[in-house]
């Protein structure tokens, strides 16, 4: 089926094409666990977010449950060499990245996926300054 009113576009999404500001929402779904730099993947993602907008991730992260982690690291050298990081730390990942994250919900039965919306801030103002929060967390629901 053809969309009239969509267009694709095929990008790096560390160093998109897009103005700044240009969307209400951005979406990543399994996308930082993969790519370089997923630090500069949330900047991209920011920047062509409009102020107040929302940014949404949904990624697998390291596993809560201890044994499920313990087998996560266990893998993740082979899994690496294939560019996928199952031990992709949450917690590390909303430090490095200042995510402002308002919610982060468990995307399928057994939560492997989560699914992140952040608030997107950007700095400037000083009121912008003051309501910045970049390591605020919401706990699962």
């Amino acid at each position: 089926q053809v969309l009239e009113n969509v267009l694709l576009h095929e990008m790096d999404a560390e160093d998109m094409t897009f103005p700044d500001n240009s969307f209400d929402k951005v979406v990543a779904m399994y996308v930082a666990s993969v790519v370089p730099n997923p630090k500069q993947l949330v900047a991209e993602m920011r920047r062509v977010c409009k102020p107040g907008g929302e940014l949404f991730i949904v990624n697998h992260f390291l596993s809560r449950n201890r044994l499920l982690a313990r087998v996560e690291k266990t893998i993740a050298p082979l899994s690496n060499l294939m560019g996928f990081h199952p031990d992709f730390e949450l917690a590390a990942f909303v430090r490095e990245t200042e995510l402002n994250v308002v919610e982060q919900v468990p995307v399928n039965l057994l939560g492997y996926w989560t699914l992140l919306r952040a608030h997107n801030q950007k700095r400037g103002s000083s009121a912008e300054e003051a309501a910045y929060s970049p390591l605020r967390m919401v706990a699962s629901r």
